[in-house]
């Protein structure tokens, strides 16, 4: 123990935001969260709920080693921030003199010590047994890491606001801000233990819900889910818990990294391929040359990373990483084609409707994706979810009415195939279909829904490291009548999915459907 202490007054202790490798960080964790004076107080249990929700998370990151103090070592700082006149100033002070002497007991612990050092030997691929834990086997810069990677946090809840819309579709729209304030813990010049504050993540996270169906507690459940998801992401990229690594061997456009998927490093994760250059002036300066993904992890070897951009570089670079929700949305145009209504409702006897004057419809669509695949150790698997609007075109002239459309909204299951930037997409969906027609030469007030099935091929280029040209064609397929009613003559008629035998559909019968837009990974 003596010779740690020694050797970390020595070295002195100043933050270290990135090394050319990346080592697990622990992580100090409060049992609740700081909820400020302008909160009211049916909403003061939002910090514990935001508490606990972030606890849960980063416990689960595996580039941190969580630990959690004896609930009464935080219990004078809760006290002291429930005056009205708190802020950062007195949170720092109260953290350092009622949390920094059991922090300090946490760092000189024989626990701590074991754990960091194993964290160092797995930092380095060198199993500890080589090197029995002798300081000897340790650099300079490997003790100021094991000495100055104590990280503790303090979540907060700064304002939680309800608004209700009276207007003619009430609305109440529901806005949480909270946030996270992160310290370093020290070993400075004289071997004493000091707290810095090195950075603070504040967020806003909104629901909108009709106003007879806005129950806050529940509208509370997704805001949280949303603002703690916000904070890990901005945790992530903040420099001192950004992945970090060396390349140690290149095959073509495949490299191995000198992480694991116990330091971190997922499926599908995304890393910046950087190398040291020299500049204008002659310095050294680190670039980003191309971009890779995680294509191969696991606990015991190497991570592997397919490179998408960029040229083919020598082993020895860096990659660092870009952090992701897992999240794609995007936008776009919208075209059907053969669409022949009259074919998915043809009646036995070919009479009672007439073919109905539209084969096309043009519109917008937009789509958000979420990649599954990374969860089940299949890459590049997304569910999704999309939506259209078109506006029908008339085969006969104008058509009377403003409100001739088709909407679709499916759920999709997505699995891409990559080569560098591009990509082959293969999509499979369900979901709900409707056509609504105002005014044609004989049918009126024609409302249409039926389930559908669809499948399709798509296309991706990947643009930047965020946006992608996405192009598909889709086929979809009508299986099952949800609803029918229009007028024919001045006669209305409505049928339900038990009139389709009735009706005569055909359910083989649907359309082709061609997408463009742009999508963007977040």
């Amino acid at each position: 123990m003596k010779w740690l202490i020694g050797l970390a007054i020595v070295l002195g202790g100043s933050v270290l935001a990135t090394t050319d490798v990346f080592i697990k960080k622990t992580i100090v964790m409060p049992e609740s969260a700081w909820v400020m004076a302008d909160v009211e107080a049916d909403d003061q249990y939002l910090g514990d709920r935001f508490s606990s929700a972030l606890a849960k998370k980063i416990k689960q990151m595996k580039r941190f080693d969580a630990v959690q103090l004896d609930p009464d070592v935080f219990e004078p700082v809760y006290t002291a921030m429930q005056s009205p006149t708190a802020n950062t100033t007195v949170l720092m002070d109260t953290l350092k003199i009622h949390v920094m002497d059991a922090v300090e007991a946490l760092l000189m612990s024989d626990a701590y010590q074991k754990r960091r050092v194993r964290a160092i030997q797995h930092h380095r691929g060198v199993s500890f047994a080589r090197t029995k834990g002798k300081s000897e086997a340790y650099t300079l810069d490997e003790m100021r890491m094991l000495m100055n990677s104590v990280y503790l946090y303090m979540p907060y809840i700064h304002s939680a606001v309800t608004t209700t819309d009276e207007g003619e579709n009430p609305a109440t729209l529901r806005t949480i801000t909270g946030g996270v304030i992160w310290y370093n813990v020290q070993m400075g010049p004289t071997g004493n233990v000091q707290l810095v504050q090195v950075d603070a993540i504040e967020r806003s996270s909104f629901m909108v819900l009709p106003t007879a169906m806005a129950i806050k507690s529940l509208m509370d459940v997704g805001i949280m889910r949303s603002l703690v998801s916000k904070a890990l992401k901005a945790t992530k990229s903040m420099p001192m818990f950004t992945l970090i690594s060396k390349t140690t061997s290149v095959a073509d456009r495949d490299y191995t990294l000198s992480l694991t998927k116990d330091s971190g490093a997922k499926l599908d994760d995304l890393f910046f391929l950087q190398e040291d250059m020299e500049n204008e002036t002659g310095d050294i300066e680190r670039k980003t040359v191309g971009l890779l993904r995680i294509r191969q992890s696991s606990r015991d070897d190497w991570a592997h990373g397919y490179q998408h951009i960029g040229s083919v570089r020598d082993r020895g670079g860096y990659v660092i990483e870009s952090p992701r929700r897992g999240f794609q949305i995007a936008g776009g145009i919208h075209h059907a084609s053969g669409i022949k209504s009259a074919q998915i409702l043809k009646y036995r006897d070919n009479q009672q409707i007439v073919d109905l004057p539209f084969q096309t419809a043009s519109g917008w669509t937009a789509s958000l994706d979420y990649n599954v695949g990374r969860h089940i150790g299949i890459s590049q698997l997304f569910l999704g979810v999309d939506y259209s609007g078109s506006t029908l075109a008339s085969d006969v002239g104008t058509v009377s009415g403003h409100d001739n459309h088709m909407q679709t909204y499916h759920t999709r299951l997505s699995k891409k195939f990559w080569w560098q930037r591009h990509a082959l997409r293969l999509d499979i969906s369900t979901g709900t279909e409707w056509v609504r027609l105002t005014n044609t030469p004989r049918v009126w007030d024609y409302a249409l829904k039926f389930r559908s099935m669809t499948y399709g091929i798509g296309y991706e280029l990947m643009l930047g490291s965020r946006w992608l040209l996405s192009a598909s064609a889709t086929q979809h397929r009508m299986y099952r009548l949800s609803h029918l009613s229009y007028k024919l003559d001045g006669v209305s008629h409505q049928y339900s999915h038990a009139d389709a035998r009735n009706l005569g559909i055909q359910y083989n019968s649907g359309y082709t459907a061609y997408r463009v837009g742009l999508r963007l990974d977040f």
